[in-house]
Order: structure tokens, then C-alpha cells, then sequence
């Protein structure tokens, strides 16, 4: 072992250095030409993301053009945001049901009771309501009678569940997105840093293969959020951990599925790595197109700790911004600054 251990840490950016169309709206964009192909037109793979998408609430939503940021933490974001409409919902069908001669079965959801924005949103998941009309305002909406029981009852657990699925539905779309249009084998780029650096371990937040391209054994990779061609699904898509507490919706948050996915941790031995004689070996952490986001301060801060210095690769000004306001968010102000001074966190331009 060198006498120093060297860590390499990728997100969505090292996707597009190597000029891979990843970001969510490049897969929303090649989704919508899939679905204007004529069916004998579609390749299998193409038919079975046109299968998953067509009547997917989320799908609908993303496209619809309802989000306002484009890149993966503003798409959590925007699921967040998706999880609270309905968490809403039921608590205001809960005020709602204390009033005499309520009738679920008659309910109607309008602008009165909800912002348009909700109306939008409630628009998009049509497995779940029936709209009777539409108009300005948001329009008139029923809950199907799909989730209605004979005791005239919300089934509140079976749209809950019709959501977790359509949201698995959506994964195994961008899955397949990823595996047949994103494949990195064909990429010519190369960040020639990477090749002399040669890293004892990758922790890779993308769901693609992209640093296989620097001939890193896999066994040497964790990939953070899963992979796209896992058999069976794996991918981790979700909501930050520290969101909605909601029980009932605890399947979209990143934690729970990365425990049911059996996604793991990072190998402590790697970020811990000790040389022959059992004695630390330095650790430096080289930080490639991530982001830095809250939902991932667990695994940020265990690299912290372990590592004699981070590297933090920006493209640009705004991106360097970016990135200082990302420490600041996750260690403090004083923390972070401290850190930049004495040079345990680096900035460096690519």
C-alpha cells in the first residue's frame, strides 16, 4: 500500500464531464420521444420505458414542466414537495370527515380547499383521481372509486401504495434510460488527473459505471445511490432523510429504501485503511461533480473524519460558490471557513 490512501467521490457532474446525457431532464426529453415513436418503431427496452411512464404520476409531473430545478437535488426536492401535497391531503380529508353528512364517496377537491399548485399535482396522478373538469382555477377532481371501500372509507393505505409503486415504476424507467442510452464505454473524454491519481476506492453517487472507464475494478466501487442494470432494483431514489416524518410514507425516503435495497455503507476499512505493520494510512479525499447535498451528510461527514484533506474539484466561479455554500450548509459557517483556511478542505479548479 502507498503512503497515502486515495479516495475519489463522484456525482452527476462526472457524468456530463464525460459528456453523458445523465441529468434527469435528459432522460425526461429522450422518455417524450420514445412516446411520440410508433409502437413497431419502439426497441424492446424503449416499449417496456413507454410501458412504465405512460400513466405515471411522477413521470407526468416531471414533464408537465411542474418543477422548478433541473438537476438530481432539485428533483428530490421536487418529490418532497410531491410527498407533502398528499401528506396534506389526507390531513385535511381527516378535518374534512368531522363534519356531519360527510361523504367520501362525494367529496369533490377544488380550488377552495386547495391551491392550484396541489389541484396540479393531483392532475398528474389520474390512477388516483378522476377529474370532472378543468379549468382555470385547477378544475374539480374525485378520488377514484378504486380507493373507496364498500363502508363508504378512504383507502388511504392503497393510494400510498399506489404512489410507492408508480415511484418504482419511474426508477426502473430511468434505470432503463441509463443502461441503454447513458452507457460510458463510448465516451473518449478523460480527466487526465484521474488517470495519474489511480484511486484505492471510488464512492459513487451516480447510478452509471462512469469511473469504470479509469479500469477501477468494481469491487472497488460502492455505489452510493445503487446502479442502473441491478437485478434485481437497487437504485435509490427518494427524499432527503431529514424531511417529512410522516410514517406512512417513510418508502420514499432515501434511508428506508437503501435498507430494503441492501444498497450498504461505505467499507470501513477503506476510509480507515492501515498499512502492513496495522498503522493509519493517510487519506485524501478527491470530491468530482457531487454536489455536496444535505440528504447525503452522513457518508460527507464520515469522509471528513477520516480523511488528512478533502479536494474539491469546481468547473467555474459559480460552481466554486456553490460548492462553499454546500460546506457551509452541512459543517457551519465557522466550521467550514476554518477548514478552507487551514487547507482540510481544498478548492481547485478542474
Amino acid at each position: 500500500m502507498s503512503n497515502t490512501h486515495h479516495i475519489l467521490v463522484t456525482g452527476n457532474g462526472f457524468d456530463l464531464y464525460h459528456g453523458l446525457k445523465t441529468n434527469y431532464q435528459d432522460f425526461l426529453t429522450a422518455a417524450g420521444q420514445i412516446e411520440e415513436k410508433p409502437e413497431d418503431q419502439r426497441t424492446k427496452w424503449e416499449q417496456k420505458i413507454f410501458t412504465l411512464c405512460i400513466q405515471n404520476g411522477f413521470f407526468r409531473y416531471f414533464q408537465k414542466g411542474m418543477a422548478i430545478e433541473n438537476d438530481w437535488n432539485g428533483f428530490e426536492a421536487e418529490l418532497e414537495k410531491i410527498v407533502t401535497v398528499f401528506i396534506d391531503f389526507f390531513k385535511k380529508l381527516e378535518e374534512q370527515k368531522k363534519e356531519p353528512q360527510f361523504d367520501i364517496s362525494r367529496y369533490s377537491i377544488f380550488c377552495e380547499s386547495f391551491s392550484y399548485y396541489e389541484l396540479r399535482v393531483f392532475q398528474q396522478f389520474f390512477r388516483l383521481f378522476e377529474q370532472i373538469y378543468d379549468d382555470l382555477s385547477g378544475g374539480l377532481f374525485k378520488i377514484r372509486q378504486d380507493y373507496i371501500t364498500d363502508g363508504r372509507e378512504l383507502n388511504q393505505k392503497g393510494m400510498i401504495q399506489e404512489l410507492c409503486r408508480e415511484l418504482d415504476n419511474f426508477t426502473r424507467s430511468l434505470g432503463l434510460y441509463l443502461s441503454h442510452c447513458a452507457e460510458p464505454k463510448n465516451c473518449t473524454a478523460r480527466w487526465e488527473k484521474l488517470l495519474e491519481l489511480q484511486p484505492d476506492y471510488v464512492i459513487n453517487f451516480n447510478y452509471t459505471d462512469t469511473c469504470r472507464l479509469y479500469d477501477i475494478p468494481r469491487e472497488q466501487i460502492f455505489y452510493a445511490k445503487g446502479r442502473a442494470d441491478s437485478q434485481p432494483l437497487n437504485m435509490i431514489l427518494g427524499i432527503p432523510n431529514d424531511s417529512q416524518d410522516n410514517l406512512d410514507f417513510i418508502y420514499f425516503k432515501n434511508y428506508f429504501q437503501n435498507i430494503i435495497r441492501f444498497t450498504g455503507i461505505p467499507d470501513k476499512q477503506q476510509l480507515y485503511p492501515t498499512d502492513s505493520q496495522g498503522l493509519p494510512v493517510p487519506v485524501i479525499t478527491h470530491i468530482f461533480g457531487y454536489s455536496m447535498p444535505t440528504g447525503d451528510e452522513m457518508i460527507i461527514r464520515q469522509l471528513e473524519t477520516a480523511s488528512r484533506q478533502m479536494i474539491i474539484y469546481y468547473t467555474d466561479q459559480e460552481d466554486y460558490a456553490r460548492k462553499v455554500i454546500s460546506l457551509i450548509r452541512l459543517f457551519g459557517k465557522e466550521a467550514a471557513l476554518e477548514k478552507i483556511q487551514t487547507g482540510k478542505f481544498t478548492l481547485t479548479a478542474i
